[in-house]
């Protein structure tokens, strides 16, 4: 193989290697909310990113002075490091979590993210942890 066949594909497994999420935990939680779903997307080889909000992960009487702008600019700021390391970038949060990603991704210029997944349940299927699981609809048993 030639040195620039090598690069070529050395460049193709790189491309292929650089999606990320973002996980948004939800109000008055912490990124243990979203160990599961991180521990499956790693073993998907996509890069990680699970924050903490600002004010959370602390006594509720903490979080009193902080509110959605706060957590609103702790995503962007999280958002636009992801990005400089991968290529595709996913936001996944849960209930407020869920709630920011929608909320940046209307308000960021340009393209900010490659899709969005709002998760409502988490189950030890990958099945249960999706946006469409809904307890009110037989939806996933019709799959």
């Amino acid at each position: 193989m030639s040195t620039t066949e090598s690069s070529q594909s050395h460049s193709r497994v790189l491309r292929q290697t650089a999606i990320g999420a973002l996980l948004i935990h939800g109000l008055n939680g912490t990124p243990e909310e979203m160990a599961e779903m991180e521990s499956f997307l790693q073993a998907k080889g996509i890069i990680t990113e699970n924050i903490l909000l600002p004010g959370h992960g602390v006594p509720v009487r903490e979080m009193a002075s902080l509110g959605w702008e706060d957590w609103a600019n702790a995503v962007r700021r999280e958002l636009r490091l992801l990005k400089q390391r991968c290529e595709y970038v996913f936001l996944v949060g849960h209930s407020l979590g869920g709630a920011l990603a929608l909320h940046v991704a209307a308000h960021e210029s340009g393209s900010c993210c490659a899709g969005l997944q709002y998760v409502t349940i988490f189950t030890t299927t990958t099945r249960g942890a999706t946006s469409h699981n809904c307890p009110h609809t037989d939806y996933d048993r019709n799959q």
